[in-house]
């Protein structure tokens, strides 16, 4: 019976939103803030990087931008809060950070003038 309710348990965090159970996860220091991937995803995007992306993003994420590293090549690129700027448009990121495994980006928005 408790093996049960464990399983039914871990799928009811993984559905709504926490995927791990107290305790678990990535130890403290290896958690990172939202400030942290938000930097280690402009890093990777600037670079056309899609696999670094990939350690701070989800895939849906990463699926939704061109990775060629072009990027790295306009220099009014900039990183303000949660969002990439850039002359014409926009990159918003949304982020989910939770104590048990820190900050990850679920999703972006794409803003094009």
């Amino acid at each position: 019976m408790k093996k049960y309710f464990i399983l039914i348990l871990a799928g009811w965090l993984a559905l709504f939103g926490c995927s791990t159970i107290e305790g678990e996860g990535p130890p403290l220091e290896n958690r990172l803030s939202s400030d942290q991937v938000t930097a280690l995803f402009f890093e990777a995007y600037r670079n056309g990087d899609r696999e670094a992306a990939l350690n701070v993003a989800e895939p849906k994420a990463v699926d939704k931008l061109v990775w060629d590293g072009s990027a790295n090549n306009n220099p009014t690129m900039a990183l303000e809060g949660e969002a990439i700027v850039y002359e014409g448009g926009a990159i918003f990121m949304v982020i989910h950070q939770d104590g048990h495994v820190g900050a990850r980006i679920v999703d972006v928005l794409l803003i094009v003038d």
